[in-house]
């Protein structure tokens, strides 16, 4: 019997970006991204999750809502063979701290409207490291790493 295996999602949308690098592949409200840019980026964050560490079935937490950023993360932290941990954005508090240490996330991706809710908790989240485990995709908040400086140098 061949063992035939069907080809991931991260094989098909590189195929899909190399056939149409220049087509919209994703809008979310005023932001899109063409094929090339969303396979591009997604491809530098599995390189960092790669470059720190992380091996397959790590996890990789993102307290994010609905954004490009959010399938950014999942793209490439399924491209890395990690695992995504989506958390939702209305937790908040105990609740929260135990969803990040019971799913032993190695990395935190946070934005502008859900940074205030992990603050807090920073002292007792057991997994993630204080100089490269909180990523913020949006804005510049002194104790996290904004994507761009995390990213600054990986190849896509």
């Amino acid at each position: 019997m061949i063992d035939v295996r069907p080809p991931s999602v991260v094989q098909v949308m590189s195929h899909h970006a190399r056939l149409t690098p220049q087509k919209v592949a994703v809008v979310c409200a005023a932001e899109q991204r063409t094929w090339a840019q969303l396979i591009a980026r997604s491809n530098q964050i599995a390189n960092q999750l790669l470059a720190l560490g992380l091996r397959r079935g790590d996890k990789v937490a993102a307290l994010l809502n609905n954004s490009i950023e959010l399938l950014e993360v999942m793209l490439g932290t399924i491209a890395a063979g990690c695992v995504t941990v989506p958390l939702s954005v209305l937790m908040a508090g105990d609740s929260l701290a135990a969803m990040i240490d019971n799913s032993e996330a190695k990395v935190l991706f946070a934005s502008a409207d859900t940074l205030e809710q992990v603050n807090p908790l920073r002292g007792s989240l057991r997994g993630l490291s204080p100089e490269h485990g909180f990523i913020s995709v949006d804005t510049v908040t002194p104790g996290w790493i904004t994507l761009a400086q995390w990213l600054a140098g990986s190849p896509t």
